[in-house]
């Protein structure tokens, strides 16, 4: 689901001790309370449609939500539909809502992974949207439902921790997106360590060719039968030595392996 999205942003502090432990680095986190306000912001003036598909438990309603774009972004048009969490694929009334109200934008705001999975199914669906963005809880910081951590405690990257003291309800979510997230990344990198050496030991193998260590008399014996070097050492022998060629030889490869 995440590897068909034109744009997948880290948002978690997670997301960077799982690149670093991969051997990747992120300079920056996304998160999506901090880049729902900046879109707004950037199209307030443009008079853009936006959809909101919520949750029907949300701690925002949309009353809420239109208070929010009343005060703040009034120049966007917006349109609020409700999912049924027990249900999410239950929703051809808001897939109707979507087309005919024609947005450029679409927030879903169903919390991950649903969120994505809905995006992934229906965007398909919707033809006058531009973007689809998962954005989870984010309205509940903006209309103030729910307070966010102080910036010293995100930009220490324990946002998290503070979540879960105001929500204990996430301990589960929480524990898979920082403990078992990050025991997966090692189990990653175990992984591709391991399959990486024996990729390097075939190619190893590959490359090696038996080698045959000989003794120096079996290499001057070696070199003295090369066409040429035979004819020219024999020649050599007939004439300065009195020996015969096998004793000769013998002579000569005893010298070698003493000398050589």
């Amino acid at each position: 689901v995440l590897n068909n999205a034109s744009i997948s942003t880290p948002d978690g502090f997670g997301l960077k001790l799982g690149a670093k432990i991969l051997g990747e680095t992120l300079e920056n986190r996304v998160p999506g309370s901090d880049l729902t306000p900046a879109i707004l912001e950037k199209f307030n003036q443009t008079g853009i449609k936006v959809f909101i598909a919520l949750r029907n438990d949300s701690l925002s309603t949309p009353t809420h939500i239109q208070n929010l774009f009343k005060e703040n972004y009034s120049k966007i048009k917006i349109k609020i539909g409700v999912l049924n969490k027990n249900n999410y694929d239950n929703c051809d009334k808001v897939l109707n809502d979507i087309n005919s109200f024609e947005p450029q934008l679409v927030f879903v705001c169903l919390g991950a992974p649903d969120q994505e999975i809905w995006i992934n199914k229906y965007l398909k669906f919707l033809y006058p949207v531009k973007v689809a963005l998962g954005i989870g809880g984010t309205f509940d910081f903006l209309t103030g439902q729910m307070k966010r951590a102080p910036k010293v405690i995100r930009e220490l990257g324990m946002e998290w921790f503070y979540r879960l003291y105001k929500e204990p309800t996430r301990l589960k979510r929480i524990k898979n997106a920082t403990a078992d997230f990050l025991l997966t990344c090692h189990k990653w990198k175990k992984r591709i360590n391991s399959e990486d050496r024996e990729k390097k030991l075939k190619i190893h193998m590959a490359d090696t060719r038996p080698t045959v260590l000989l003794s120096p008399s079996e290499k001057l014996s070696n070199f003295i039968s090369q066409d040429g070097v035979h004819k020219t050492w024999s020649n050599f022998l007939n004439k300065r030595c009195s020996w015969s060629r096998p004793w000769s030889l013998y002579v000569l490869k005893k010298w070698a392996d003493k000398n050589l």
